[in-house]
């Protein structure tokens, strides 16, 4: 049985973990970005990563100037709220940049009063499980190596390429769980 503050998959140390791309790197991110408009979405299923790279995005942004703008809707909290409605006030300059986590979870009316609000920021950027809403900046999708990259990194002696491919398909690339999955298997010393 391995204690928490041992376990190689512990939350502090998986979201420490940097993005990983497959394809793509972050100077043609950020120049796509730049010919969007600042306005796009990062796409993907569940467990993909896309918090993570909204959060790096956000950082790179700030380093060159922009001032960031972060709201975060659930299935339980789909709503604009009083504090949501003035953060999108604040958001009025060409600095100004919305970052939406879980953008999917806002019904077709308050997505529109999001894309009236943010008309005169600088950038809108948000994540979402399908296209649509915004132009794609990056359409995530599972990935053994990735899923082999993040393992390396978190327990560079992991067992069998067969039992990572078992992990991967049992949780269709979902990252998260498999993580998830792999805490508690250390956690009970399996």
């Amino acid at each position: 049985m391995t204690a928490a503050h041992e376990n190689p998959f512990r939350t502090r140390r998986v979201e420490a973990l940097p993005f990983q791309f497959t394809h793509d790197s972050w100077p043609r991110l950020l120049q796509r970005l730049e010919q969007l408009n600042h306005r796009a979405a990062i796409v993907g299923p569940h467990g993909m990563g896309k918090t993570t790279l909204l959060v790096e995005l956000a950082q790179r942004l700030r380093e060159r100037g922009r001032t960031i703008h972060h709201l975060r809707f659930t299935e339980e909290q789909p709503h604009l709220l009083p504090e949501d409605r003035a953060i999108l006030d604040q958001a009025s300059g060409q600095d100004d940049v919305v970052m939406i986590d879980s953008c999917e979870c806002l019904g077709w009316l308050e997505w529109q009063r999001v894309k009236l609000a943010t008309c005169k920021a600088g950038g809108l950027v948000i994540t979402a499980h399908h296209p649509g809403r915004l132009p794609a900046l990056i359409e995530m999708k599972p990935s053994m190596e990735i899923l082999d990259r993040l393992l390396g990194k978190l327990l560079p002696t992991f067992p069998c390429p067969e039992e990572r491919l078992a992990l991967f398909n049992r949780h269709k690339g979902n990252i998260r769980d498999i993580f998830r999955e792999l805490y508690d298997r250390h956690a009970q010393g399996v």
